[in-house]
């Protein structure tokens, strides 16, 4: 009886201790970006894995992001895990958002027009176990919205 009861309270102790998944390792990622020649502040950059799963947070997806300043630069973050990016290859995503006054209502409008959105972005990116500097994108000006696309190139 006190073997049982031993082997049952080491059952439990095993179970019971499960490892906490280990914290991401993180690659410091940063860049520039110009837009027609001068800096794009304000384009927000996201990077979606295409070789990895994402990390998640509370059993959700998130995406190393970042935000650049006036000088063109931006570092990138993964929300709840910390700086940088994890190493794996990605989609450069960009958005710009429309600028607004304070006193007046945000627009959902992007600036690029769509052509750097997850459906039409040619950008990618591999980052690796270093830190990473990526070469300043430089963006030509865009005239209207590119062609309708089916799916997302590389996923359906």
């Amino acid at each position: 009886m006190r073997i049982c009861f031993t082997i049952a309270i080491l059952m439990f102790g095993v179970i019971g201790c499960e490892r906490a998944p280990e914290a991401a390792k993180l690659v410091p990622v940063s860049g520039k970006i110009q837009y027609a020649g001068k800096s794009a502040a304000g384009v927000r950059v996201t990077f979606y894995p295409t070789s990895e799963p994402a990390l998640t947070e509370t059993g959700r997806p998130v995406y190393p992001t970042g935000t650049v300043d006036a000088n063109g630069q931006f570092t990138l973050q993964t929300s709840g895990h910390g700086v940088g990016a994890a190493p794996g290859r990605y989609q450069v995503v960009l958005d710009w958002p429309t600028e607004v006054a304070e006193d007046q209502e945000a627009k959902d409008e992007d600036r690029l027009l769509g052509w750097y959105d997850v459906a039409h972005s040619s950008l990618t990116v591999k980052v690796i176990a270093n830190e990473l500097t990526l070469p300043t994108i430089h963006l030509p000006p865009v005239k209207g919205p590119p062609e309708a696309v089916q799916g997302i190139p590389g996923r359906n």
